[in-house]
């Protein structure tokens, strides 16, 4: 409910584009494609941002 709420109409984010394809086209592997690049993506920020996080506080450590 979210992404279709921040999105809107106008706007497909990529949740709502996996679930379109999957659900309402059963086109089950564009779909599950789309849903690949989301997980890597969002695996790929986590792993970013904790690796600056952990940065900065080694930097505040080690003084």
């Amino acid at each position: 409910m979210t992404p279709a709420l921040l999105g809107g109409a106008n706007v497909p984010m990529l949740p709502m584009v996996a679930y379109d394809e999957i659900l309402n086209l059963l086109r089950w592997t564009y779909g599950s494609a789309i849903s690949y690049i989301l997980l890597g993506t969002t695996r790929l920020l986590v792993t970013l941002f904790s690796r600056a996080m952990e940065r900065g506080r080694f930097r505040e450590v080690f003084r």
